[in-house]
């Protein structure tokens, strides 16, 4: 995860409350899917999963992920422009402060180029948090599937993803301003995202999409728009998969909205209905 974009932070989520992230079922003739919302980065109490994620786990055909991060890990990526070529002083001085809250080399992310300083500025705080890559759904489905020999389906590779990035205008300055200057906003949103997500809030996790995407910047529309539009139609394409049952983990911030996989999954013909109930959580004005 590399931006606001994808970097939803984690809160604790009230022990009193009962409930679970949302799974959904869609089905178009003999092709059925499981899907739910997991990132790439978890805490703990992420787990247990549904039981009717892992009940349904067990008689699947293949799960399907945006990517395998355990097997795609290598990728080009070209060298860029240093960030200091593009941030004035007041900016460079901001940036000074984030290195030292995240303890990294203040001249280490004024040479790297802006997106890459953005990525280590964003995963460090988020692991200052607790927020780590072990705990996150994802990986943890892979392990499982791994595990039990269920074939693994990316819908895009590490380099697409990498290229996407460095593709960015100003080699992805707007993510770098982003983070310097909205930093506790995003936190105190993903906080919000969070918690809708793991009570099965689907109204919230909706509007705040849609929120986002109102005045959305290049990389919403490359990692989110971009990828669901792609992702939905390989799903939808039955030269891909025509029949049997399959399993889709892929981030709430593309399962959900109006432009999400599961609203575009319904464009395409699919029956998407929840197979678990959700509980609405009081942390975001519905507009």
């Amino acid at each position: 995860m590399i931006t606001r974009i994808t970097v939803l932070l984690c809160v604790l989520f009230p022990s009193t409350l009962i409930a679970e992230p949302t799974v959904w079922k869609a089905v178009k003739a003999e092709l059925e899917y499981t899907l739910m919302g997991g990132d790439h980065y978890g805490k703990p109490h992420y787990y247990p999963l549904p039981d009717v994620l892992t009940d349904t786990f067990e008689a699947t055909d293949g799960i399907i992920v945006d990517l395998d991060v355990m097997t795609e890990t290598e990728v080009s990526v070209p060298k860029g422009t240093p960030s200091k070529e593009f941030l004035n002083q007041q900016e460079q001085d901001l940036l000074e402060k984030f290195a030292q809250k995240a303890k990294i080399a203040y001249v280490a992310l004024l040479n790297a180029p802006p997106w890459q300083a953005a990525y280590q500025l964003q995963i460090t705080l988020s692991k200052q948090m607790g927020y780590k890559t072990k705990h996150g759904v994802t990986l943890y489905m892979l392990i499982k599937a791994y595990q039990e020999n269920v074939p693994v389906i990316s819908l895009s590779s590490s380099q697409q993803m990498a290229d996407k990035i460095t593709s960015l205008n100003q080699e992805g300055l707007h993510l770098l301003l982003d983070t310097l200057n909205n930093w506790d906003d995003d936190v105190r949103l993903g906080e919000c995202f969070e918690k809708a997500w793991l009570a099965g809030d689907s109204d919230t996790m909706t509007q705040m999409v849609d929120d986002r995407m109102l005045d959305a910047r290049e990389a919403d529309h490359k990692f989110i728009t971009d990828s669901n539009y792609n992702w939905a139609g390989q799903l939808s394409d039955q030269d891909l998969f025509s029949s049997g049952h399959y399993t889709v983990i892929l981030s709430p911030s593309n399962l959900y909205g109006t432009y999400g996989i599961l609203a575009m999954l319904k464009e395409n013909g699919f029956e998407v209905t929840a197979l678990n109930e959700g509980t609405f959580v009081n942390c975001y004005t519905l507009q």
